[in-house]
């Protein structure tokens, strides 16, 4: 007599789940000055390109500059603008499993502007003086970033001094925190040289002095005629550079 066997079958699923985020790699965070006088903008080709290790061998990168919509893969080469950058790098696999990773871009304008002046006539009121606005003697400054009608033109590096007055007896600075007698003058100088400082947005000066010429004219004659000297030249307006 036979026993008769029983066999029992089941079936077990075993389900593999990847968890595990890609291992994000970036570029270092980099700060870079331009090189080139007519542009705002570099082209950062050392900056290289993220990459991710995974099981999954066809992770995707993407990249994306915060706060615009400027996108990308895993290169990260292109041209950045003058600032700070903040690149967002994510690296999602098969899985749905996402890695994310910032760079920093600095770009700093170094470049300083381009300073061009002219000889500029000003002629003394009826009460005897005269007030010149150091952007009168401007001749077409330009600068690779900054707009030419956003550049900031002084008599002295401080950005502050841009208000000369010249009456029959002194050179005056005028500042907001009190003016300042730069030159007591015994007599009316017709011709003055002069030295004026172009600053563009990033703070980067750069002059036009001794070429060309400053002319006070008193043609009321509210100094008296024993104080102008016709033809008078090479009188020096040394402007302290605070």
């Amino acid at each position: 007599m036979y026993k008769r066997q029983l066999i029992c079958k089941d079936t077990q699923s075993i389900n593999v789940l990847d968890i595990d985020a890609p291992l994000l790699v970036v570029p270092a965070d980099i700060i870079i000055n331009l090189k080139f006088p007519s542009l705002c903008d570099t082209l950062l080709t050392s900056l290289g390109s993220a990459i991710a290790a995974d099981c999954d061998p066809n992770v995707i990168i993407k990249n994306v500059i915060l706060g615009s919509m400027d996108t990308g893969g895993a290169s990260l080469i292109r041209r950045y603008p003058v600032g700070i950058s903040k690149i967002l790098i994510y690296a999602k696999d098969a899985c749905g499993n996402i890695s994310k990773d910032t760079v920093m871009v600095t770009v700093k304008d170094t470049i300083k502007p381009k300073a061009v002046c002219q000889k500029f006539n000003s002629y003394l009121n009826d009460q005897g003086f005269v007030r010149v606005n150091s952007n009168q003697v401007n001749n077409g400054s330009t600068d690779n970033c900054t707009p030419a009608d956003q550049l900031k033109f002084s008599w002295t590096r401080n950005m502050a001094d841009t208000i000369l007055e010249v009456n029959c007896d002194y050179f005056i600075l005028k500042r907001p925190a009190g003016d300042t007698i730069l030159d007591t003058v015994p007599y009316f100088g017709y011709e003055r040289y002069f030295t004026i400082w172009v600053t563009d947005a990033s703070g980067n000066q750069d002059t036009c002095n001794g070429n060309r010429s400053l002319a006070f004219l008193d043609t009321l004659n509210v100094c008296g005629k024993n104080r102008l000297v016709s033809g008078f030249h090479g009188q020096v307006l040394s402007l302290i550079h605070i």
